[in-house]
């Protein structure tokens, strides 16, 4: 895949200059493909960016770079004189759409802008003599952006030449830009901070939480739901997949389609597939509730229980409870009787314990009348020293 068109005219200055090199796509430890540094002219051998004597002017790096001995090619920024503002995860790959973060961000630095190697990031270059900044923020309700900014910092950037259509050819002066979004960006983050720690000292009081919408978050990505976290954004809806009794395959199907920009994540990895299947693998041996499931799947599973719970009641042995005797097939009575909304009575039990015994058997309430009924449990439920209670 060519990931270098052509040198942009802003570098043009630069090119004689040895601040270039190589970069290769490389399969980290977690699986997660990585852009490691070689040098131009010891191309077996990586490159670092805080030495200078493996740097090269860009005419090496371009020849080495189409001998084949990379997959890109990159800058150091560390003493060059020139900033940058790398803007993850802000773009669709596919159909080019751009955070609006991103572009206000882009309108205010006014200088030259790129599309990185994976489609979905951009670049802002400029230029500024201030003192070291390296810092990576996310961005409030950016849909899982973050902006990383550079300046005179050992780090090394690509250069694609893929040059964003609407942005300018030249390098403005970002000194005075770096400060103020990193300052920006930090007092969203505070502000998002004390924000949570209020809702949590009250208790969350008269607020519930926003519930997730699944089809939103398959639809658009993470949106901010989680903090910029894009991980768990995929694990949240291959959990909700599964309890929707999604097959693994149907599932994944989901994760890779480009059209959902949930798919973004997985194709930051070296094996999209293998990475969505060991994820959904890896969900699926996580114990779930049998409720679990569609609404109806709930309601038949209720139903069943209830059903369950007459049949024990009419083939259950003789309960000694310590004030009566109470006959099991006298249950059967009961239950038909409370289904008619009467009222119960539990002599001399707790609140608790008849409030529990009420839900627990689906009871509502008991005739008044029932203290003279031939039935065992009815005449011992509705004994006199019984007080009615509210089911």
């Amino acid at each position: 895949m060519t990931t270098f068109r052509a040198l942009p005219p802003a570098l043009a200055p630069y090119v004689e200059k040895e601040f270039w090199g190589l970069w290769r796509r490389e399969s980290g430890q977690n699986g997660k493909l990585t852009k490691v540094p070689y040098q131009s002219r010891r191309p077996s051998e990586h490159a670092s960016s805080k030495n200078s004597t493996t740097w090269s002017d860009f005419a090496t790096a371009q020849q080495a770079y189409e001998a084949g001995h990379g997959d890109g090619i990159v800058f150091c920024l560390l003493g060059s004189g020139l900033t940058a503002f790398d803007l993850d995860d802000c773009r669709n790959a596919t159909t080019g759409e751009i955070e609006p973060a991103a572009r206000d961000l882009i309108k205010r630095a006014k200088s030259y802008v790129e599309i990185t190697p994976s489609g979905a990031g951009l670049r802002i270059i400029g230029k500024g003599s201030g003192p070291s900044v390296q810092r990576k923020q996310p961005v409030p309700n950016g849909n899982g952006m973050t902006v990383e900014s550079y300046r005179n910092c050992a780090r090394f950037i690509t250069i694609t030449g893929d040059a964003l259509p609407e942005a300018t050819a030249e390098l403005a002066d970002n000194d005075a830009l770096i400060e103020k979004v990193v300052a920006e960006l930090d007092k969203a983050k505070a502000k998002a901070k004390q924000a949570r720690g209020r809702g949590g000292k009250q208790g969350g009081k008269g607020k519930r939480k926003k519930k997730l919408d699944l089809d939103d978050i398959i639809k658009n990505g993470e949106g901010g739901h989680f903090g910029g976290d894009r991980s768990k954004a995929v694990w949240f809806v291959i959990n909700r997949l599964i309890e929707q009794s999604k097959s693994a395959d149907e599932i994944v199907a989901v994760l890779l389609d480009h059209n959902n920009r949930i798919s973004e994540h997985l194709y930051d990895h070296a094996n999209s597939e293998n990475y969505a299947r060991a994820q959904v693998d890896k969900a699926q041996t996580i114990p779930r509730p049998r409720s679990s499931g569609s609404p109806s799947s709930r309601r038949s599973n209720t139903s069943n229980s209830a059903r369950a719970r007459r049949r024990n009641w009419d083939s259950a042995p003789v309960v000694s409870t310590g004030w009566s005797r109470l006959c099991a097939k006298s249950l059967g009575s009961m239950w038909t009787m409370a289904s008619k909304g009467m009222k119960l009575r539990f002599p001399k039990w707790s609140r608790g314990r008849r409030r529990s015994m009420a839900r627990s058997y689906s009871v509502t309430s008991l005739p008044r009348s029932a203290a003279t009924s031939s039935c065992p449990i009815t005449r011992a439920i509705s004994a006199p020293c019984g007080r009615s209670i509210p089911i």
